[in-house]
């Protein structure tokens, strides 16, 4: 089954070398960018576009920046450039619920994590498994 696979490869082109998707239990996408530390002055509706050319922004200081939107019971936390969720942030994200989080970056570490109720544990992908 490939439906929807080439735009998924295409956003995964434009997000580029570094990026991180996480997700979250019944949190709404607010709380769950408050337990990432993000300033409530700072909060705003912005399409792609608008977050891209912010976070490119001399003007603007180029701002880690992170998304958030509901889909069902989750709220998915996209982090362009970001790797903020992808370690032990996500145990707070966690708290009272579970997350998880993909991280790409094709330089460093790559990782996902999981959490449940504020305890995690990650794993590189392409990595051996602990023995």
């Amino acid at each position: 089954m490939t439906d929807g696979l080439e735009d998924a490869e295409r956003l995964r082109d434009e997000l580029g070398e570094i990026f991180c998707l996480t997700f979250v239990h019944e949190l709404d996408p607010v709380n769950a960018l408050h337990r990432m530390d993000a300033y409530p002055d700072t909060f705003t509706r912005l399409d792609p576009d608008g977050m891209y050319e912010r976070q490119s922004s001399f003007d603007a200081g180029y701002p880690r920046m992170a998304g958030a939107v509901a889909v069902d019971d989750w709220t998915l936390v996209l982090e362009p450039g970001g790797i903020e969720a992808a370690g032990t942030l996500l145990a707070a994200m966690s708290r009272g619920s579970t997350a998880l989080s993909v991280l790409r970056h094709d330089y460093a570490h790559p990782r996902f994590t999981y959490a449940r109720r504020s305890r995690w544990s990650a794993f590189r992908p392409g990595s051996p498994p602990p023995t």
